[in-house]
């Protein structure tokens, strides 16, 4: 698959994005204190979008196995010298794929995680990808993230009630909440699958 996304747009646009980054800084989300304190049933965790991702990291180091998904080869490179510095590599799967057309494996992870990615689609896999008892955790821009950056793209941020309106019955909310930092606004969900 990695051939076949040569000359993909957002693939060119993260690599290039990741290339430019001076400090590669691979700091773990808030959102991960709030999954600390739950308990995950004993299966892999996956995050899509992972760029250079902290939670990889943190998550890693806490004894999870994670399958960390993103299009830039640049981004997965980094990360992947931060896991062997670290020696997390064994813990690690690292995957390049298009998350507009790859699907995670149905009910197989623990935790599926999506920091300031948005896709209806995706998150509707996501969701599936969940076991039963795992949560799904997202955070990503709402509609107020506008008024901070007006060129952003609105297709990229959340219409009102979602993500929670695209839950199935069989979760149920633990956490959903705004967060504004005064430079973005972001909306939170945490949703364990029963």
């Amino acid at each position: 698959m990695e051939k076949a996304l040569a000359n993909h747009p957002d693939k060119i646009k993260w690599n290039e994005k990741y290339s430019r980054v001076f400090r590669k800084e691979f700091i773990p989300h808030p959102i991960l204190e709030s999954i600390k304190n739950l308990s995950l049933p004993s299966a892999p965790v996956l995050e899509l979008a992972c760029g250079l991702s902290g939670n990889v990291l943190e998550l890693a180091s806490l004894g999870y196995r994670v399958l960390a998904v993103d299009i830039s080869d640049v981004a997965l490179d980094l990360l992947a010298n931060q896991l062997k510095e670290k020696q997390l590599e064994p813990r690690v799967s690292l995957l390049i794929e298009d998350l507009n057309n790859w699907q995670a494996p149905k009910e197989t992870f623990s935790l599926v995680l999506g920091i300031k990615y948005w896709d209806r689609k995706c998150f509707l896999n996501a969701c599936q990808a969940v076991i039963k008892g795992g949560i799904i955790a997202w955070e990503t821009f709402n509609k107020n993230h506008l008024c901070y950056h007006p060129h952003f793209h609105p297709e990229w941020c959340l219409e009102k009630g979602e993500p929670a309106n695209l839950l199935t019955s069989d979760f149920e909310i633990l956490i959903e909440q705004d967060v504004d930092n005064g430079f973005s606004s972001t909306h939170r969900l945490i949703a364990r699958r029963l």
